[in-house]
């Protein structure tokens, strides 16, 4: 069986060291399930929301150096498991959208994204640039370019987000040298109905490409202009194999997701036709490069001119447990495992329109009352339905919060813990503030 943990984190744009404090604390949390692999969102490292900041040298800078702490701090907690991070990384003097793979403390590929977003409220093609060459080599050697990446146990290709709306997607390009998962790091904002979409994505991926596709979404109002579900999805051969619960107000969530890799192998081998049915675009240049991280060094699949070949060592073996038998019940959290509340935290779920609204804007409010140091939120009452909806919102959310947190660490989050023994209520009053404008037509 293989093991692959999604961690989806609630990051703050430029938040540097808080942003990596997070990856590291999700990653010790996920590597309890002995995964195979362990997979970041989109654009992780600085976050997604850092808009007109993309274009300053201290953003790519500061990314590349928290690469470069991470792909060492992680060496000691993850050793020869990838772990799949995003980030904006500069190449030949163009600036792309990535997912790096770190390994035995090292970062071993450079994955770019090959389409943009920039619709509806994205604007990606401002900021970066879409990669459509083949694989090269970047700063130090490291593999720049989409890649097939070999762990020994299992291979997989990386697609980002958009890349899996598209048709000329790399899954398509490399569907002719045979994985065994797509992973897929997203930045995919809340809509509702837009969980089906993906979804469904998943579903007719897994079954075109005889293979298992795993997506892990960013979580929260990262920055004020989205909110993000945080949700993982995972589909096996046209079968829906894991969706995770979603809007949570922790900081991090992790999932193990566990799949058999031989039936996709099987169908693959079956399928006759599969290559021959897979095109590959007429202007597309695209070589298929294999990395193989089994090893304590990383050892390219194809030779880089004037390259020396790396001699392999052995391979660093992780026991498997005997018990595991599917994704964990409840996403994993917080690692000191602090104490809950009494009642029963609700499971936030896609599904119903009204609840999925009414769970991401309480995400929202709550995200927002902690990263911005507000002291709580001033409502103008006019004695009319919005006004009322705001303050229900309000209230639904330190409800939530205290469910799901419990007081202590709700009131920490918030940078309340001066309200620290009161009620329910008490909380809910000492948080929100209403002025009421009453006039001749609302008494």
């Amino acid at each position: 069986m293989i093991r692959v943990a999604t961690a989806s984190v609630n990051q703050t744009p430029l938040d540097w060291s808080g942003n990596r404090n997070r990856i590291i604390a999700a990653s010790q949390v996920a590597m309890q399930c002995n995964p195979d692999a362990i997979l970041f969102p989109e654009l992780c490292i600085s976050g997604y929301g850092c808009e007109d900041a993309f274009h300053m040298p201290e953003v790519w800078s500061n990314s590349a150096e928290s690469l470069r702490l991470l792909a060492e701090k992680l060496n000691g907690i993850s050793g020869s498991v990838p772990v799949i991070v995003g980030l904006p990384y500069i190449h030949l003097g163009l600036l792309y959208n990535v997912s790096a793979v770190l390994s035995n403390g090292e970062i071993v590929a450079l994955v770019p994204k090959q389409h943009l977003a920039g619709d509806g409220i994205h604007y990606e093609p401002r900021w970066f640039h879409p990669y459509r060459g083949a694989p090269e080599p970047a700063a130090e050697g490291i593999l720049f370019g989409p890649s097939i990446i070999d762990t020994g146990s299992f291979r997989f290709i990386i697609e980002i987000c958009e890349d899996s709306w598209v048709d000329n997607r790399p899954a398509t390009q490399h569907a002719g040298s045979s994985f065994d998962c797509i992973l897929s790091p997203t930045a995919s904002h809340f809509a509702i109905g837009k969980e089906r979409i993906r979804r469904q994505i998943a579903l007719e991926t897994s079954r075109a490409f005889h293979c298992t596709y795993i997506s892990v979404n960013l979580l929260g109002n990262e920055a004020g202009r989205a909110i993000y579900d945080g949700q993982s999805i995972a589909a096996q051969t046209g079968n829906l194999l894991y969706e995770s619960p979603a809007f949570s107000f922790d900081e991090f969530a992790v999932h193990c997701i566990s799949f058999d890799p031989e039936p996709n192998r099987s169908r693959r081998v079956q399928t006759h036709s599969f290559r021959e049915s897979i095109t590959i675009p007429s202007h597309s240049s695209l070589e298929s490069a294999t990395v193989r991280i089994s090893e304590a060094r990383k050892d390219f699949g194809f030779r880089i001119p004037g390259e020396e070949a790396i001699a392999p060592s052995k391979e660093k073996e992780i026991p498997l447990p005997t018990d595991y038998c599917g994704p964990l019940s409840n996403p994993v959290h917080n690692l000191s495992s602090p104490e809950r509340s009494d009642s029963q935290p609700l499971e936030k779920r896609h599904g119903d329109p009204n609840l999925e609204f009414l769970y991401a804007a309480s995400l929202g409010l709550f995200d927002y009352l902690r990263k911005s140091h507000s002291r709580g939120f001033a409502l103008s009452l006019s004695g009319g339905a919005d006004s009322g909806v705001c303050a229900l919102l309000v209230a639904r959310m330190i409800r939530f919060g205290l469910a799901e947190l419990g007081q202590e660490r709700f009131l920490e989050s918030i940078h309340r813990k001066d309200l620290g023994g009161l009620k329910g209520e008490e909380i809910i009053g000492n948080l929100l503030f209403t002025v009421y404008q009453g006039t001749d037509q609302s008494s």
